[in-house]
Order: structure tokens, then sequence, then C-alpha cells
């Protein structure tokens, strides 16, 4: 478990800050939320970790049913933005320590900020289509009912390599 609590603001009369627990397993879970108790820490995320061998942890606490699914009310609004981006990537990119500029961690880099300029980079993501526009457009997503009800693909499912976190 590793765990990273944002710094408090100074301009409010009580410290605000969030703890962030990343996790990789339900002991671990388990971990974050007696400490959360015992220690009073109410504003808090946890965040899965994949490190390769456990996927049953992810499929026990990541992946959604179809009661996950349809338990969380969707705007219509919503659903026309999952048919047409990625809210998780859009309109970000990751300049590496090297120059290099990526859309998303996990896919090919578009040029390198010192020798490209960023409008330039902007349209190769777009005509590219790396990570901005990446819907659940491609199986098992495309065949299924609540294809556009879901959250956009994730970084997990690329790790996973997997179109789906899901147990449809």
């Amino acid at each position: 478990m590793h765990a990273t609590c944002g710094v408090p603001t100074a301009a409010k009369e009580s410290a605000q800050y969030r703890c962030h627990f990343i996790v990789q397993n339900e002991e671990e879970i388990n971990l974050v939320e007696n400490m959360t108790n015992s220690l009073h820490i109410q504003d808090y995320e946890m965040h899965p970790y994949y490190n390769g061998e456990n996927i049953d942890f992810f499929k026990t606490c990541v992946f959604l049913s179809q009661d996950d699914i349809l338990g969380n009310a969707v705007s219509q609004r919503r659903i026309f933005c999952n048919q047409a981006l990625n809210s998780n990537f859009f309109g970000s990119l990751t300049v590496l320590p090297n120059g290099d500029v990526v859309a998303n961690i996990n896919k090919p880099v578009l040029g390198n900020i010192t020798t490209t300029p960023v409008l330039e980079l902007i349209t190769k993501e777009l005509e590219d289509n790396t990570a901005w526009r990446k819907t659940r457009d491609e199986k098992p997503c495309s065949e299924c009912l609540f294809q556009y009800l879901c959250p956009p693909m994730s970084n997990y499912e690329m790790a996973l390599n997997c179109n789906n976190l899901c147990q449809l």
C-alpha cells in the first residue's frame, strides 16, 4: 500500500487535504479503512493498482456488474459524450522528460515538444486517435446494450490489455 496526502490549504480556517491510497488487494482496502477511521481521515480516495498478478482483486473490486451500471444515473449528455470522446483522456497531453509527447502514457509518442509545435501535436492526436476519442466501439463493448452507459475506457483496461472491466 502506498499513500500520499495533499498539502493543507492555509487560506481556510481548518486545514483541508485529501489522501490518496494505492491498494493492490482487499487486505490493503481493510487497512486503509481501519487507518482512516482511527485517524479520523474523512477526505480520501483509494486507487486500485494492477501489479500483473492481482486480476482476481480487480474482478471482485473494480470490474462493473450490471447492477453497478444500472445503479448510477447517467445523463443523456454523458451518454452523448461517451459516444464521441474519452473524458478520461480528452484534452490532455503528457510531456515526458525527454520531450516526447503522448496523449496517454500507454500510447505511442505523437512527437517531441522541442521540435513539433503544440498545434501539430494536437492535430496528430485528433487524426491518429490514440486516446482522446477512444470510446467503447470495439468488441465486446460494441455489442453490449450498456455500451455508452459505462464509464469511458481507462488506463486500467490498457494495463490489463482488456477492452472492458465488466462482468457482463
